[in-house]
């Protein structure tokens, strides 16, 4: 009987192996995105806030110079 299994692991051995650990690194990254994600404040947030702060303390300063 033909071992089909033997034939694909020795003519396709490397690509497999590849594709293995190109999964296990995309899975990885998925990981870290997701647990940086949820670690708290992200930089949109930061930005949007950064943004007021100095918009409201233009605003006082123009007031107080009139």
């Amino acid at each position: 009987m033909f071992d089909f299994d033997a034939f694909y692991q020795a003519h396709y051995g490397e690509q497999l192996e590849r594709e293995r650990r190109l999964r296990a690194r995309r899975e990885a990254l998925r990981k870290q995105k997701e647990s940086r994600a949820n670690k708290g404040l992200r930089w949109d947030d930061t930005r949007d806030a950064t943004f007021f702060v100095l918009l409201f303390l233009i605003f006082v300063f123009v007031g107080f110079r009139i």
